[in-house]
This record gives structure tokens, C-alpha cells and sequence, in this order.
């Protein structure tokens, strides 16, 4: 059996994402959403997934009757490898927004990875994953919910 090539798949959930702007644009949607702020030795993590243009941290929506720390726990596992326990997320702060014509509640959790640890991505949906040292991690072109959360750490540790 042939392997389907990377790009494929890119393409596919590029496309895919195009499809749920225009169902949101069309019954604006509420969701709820998680995004997992992991801190390691050269920074924090911040991942480039195949189907949007900046980066952000590894997360996801949080699928029907599941808790927000246990779809984060999901997510990391999905996107970048890493496996961990729903004690180690600290919840730190709770966003809404509209983004993309979807009414959407971003819950952020906080975890310090151990040293070492392996990260892994799948190079299809997440095609990048790597530590960016936080002084410079506003230069990096980010999502909604990482923007914000790093803009209010700053105001907050002045």
C-alpha cells in the first residue's frame, strides 16, 4: 500500500478549515476551545500547524461532554507527543473571542516540562514544534489566544 504524501494532507486540512469558516460564517457557532502554555529550557513551546499562518500553542477544541483539562491533556498528546497528567495543567486564564465568524471560550492551561522531554509532531496537521525564548516569542506572528495571553503575562510582570 502506497503512503499518502504530507502534503496531501496539508492540503486536506487546509481545505477542511476553509469549510468550517464558511459554516461558521453561516450559523456562528459557539465552541470552547484549549491551548496549553508549556515552559522548557529554550523558552516556551509554540507550535505552526499545516492549515493556519501563525503560531500558537499546542491545543484544540474540546469535543462533546469532555472537560477543557482533559482535552488539553488529548491535545498535547496529539499534536506534539508529550503525555501528561490532568494534576500537571494549572489553569491560568479563560479568553473569549470571535474568531473566524465562531463564538469561541479559550481556556489556557501552564505546565513546566520536565528536562528532555521528546517532542513529536506528525508533520501533517501540526508541521512545526519547537521552544522560542520568551523575550522574543511576540516577534513570531501568533494566534488570537497566544497574542493575548502573552500580552497579559507582560502587563502583569511589569
Amino acid at each position: 500500500m502506497k503512503k499518502i504524501p504530507d502534503t496531501l494532507f496539508h492540503r486536506a486540512y487546509k481545505l477542511a478549515h476553509a469549510g468550517l469558516t464558511v459554516f461558521a460564517f453561516l450559523f456562528r457557532p459557539a465552541v470552547r476551545g484549549v491551548n496549553v502554555v508549556i515552559r522548557g529550557e529554550g523558552g516556551l513551546l509554540l507550535v505552526k500547524n499545516s492549515y493556519r499562518r501563525g503560531y500558537t500553542f499546542p491545543g484544540g477544541y474540546v469535543r462533546g461532554g469532555e472537560k477543557p483539562r482533559a482535552a488539553a491533556v488529548r491535545e498535547l498528546k496529539e499534536e506534539v507527543g508529550i503525555t501528561a497528567y490532568p494534576n500537571q495543567l494549572r489553569h491560568a486564564r479563560q479568553y473569549r473571542f470571535t474568531v473566524c465568524y465562531r463564538r469561541e471560550t479559550v481556556d489556557i492551561f501552564e505546565m513546566t516540562l520536565e528536562k528532555d522531554t521528546p517532542i513529536s509532531i506528525d508533520n501533517r496537521e501540526v508541521v512545526w514544534a519547537g521552544f522560542v525564548p520568551s523575550e522574543s516569542i511576540l516577534l513570531q506572528g501568533l494566534c488570537l489566544p497566544a497574542e493575548a495571553y502573552l500580552r497579559d503575562v507582560a502587563r502583569t510582570n511589569r
